[in-house]
């Protein structure tokens, strides 16, 4: 009887030593999930303000394309209101897919370089 007794008490110390043990364990990870979160939030505010950054970068960025398209427009209409040309499609200068290299044709042979300097040429007349 008195080995069931010391039994029984070895074995109430293992699940007090054992709970305490759990008790510890999870303050800590407490503890860590508690920082874990503030770095979080810490980390979306900072995606936050990237996303807001490349935004406003896209946005100028398609703002300087448009008044570059405009300029080319311009240009191009009065590179063809110099030559009498009104209804040639102004061709972006682009290499040759083909592999025929940067010496190809182009269609009409209006590419933007050149309408470029015929319209500065023009204005400095």
């Amino acid at each position: 009887m008195e080995s069931a007794a010391l039994a029984g008490a070895a074995a109430i110390q293992r699940l007090v030593a054992e709970c305490n043990g759990l008790r510890n364990r999870l303050s800590i990870q407490e503890t860590e999930l508690v920082r874990l979160r503030g770095s979080n939030e810490g980390l979306r505010r900072r995606f936050g303000l990237l996303h807001q950054r490349y935004v406003e970068l896209a946005k100028k960025i398609l703002s300087q394309l448009e008044q570059f398209d405009g300029a080319i427009r311009e240009a191009g209409q009065g590179a063809s209101a110099e030559n009498g040309r009104h209804d040639e499609p102004v061709v972006l200068h682009q290499r040759a897919q083909d592999g025929n290299g940067p010496d190809a044709t182009h269609p009409n042979g209006r590419d933007a370089a050149t309408m470029m300097s015929q319209a500065s040429s023009g204005a400095a007349r």
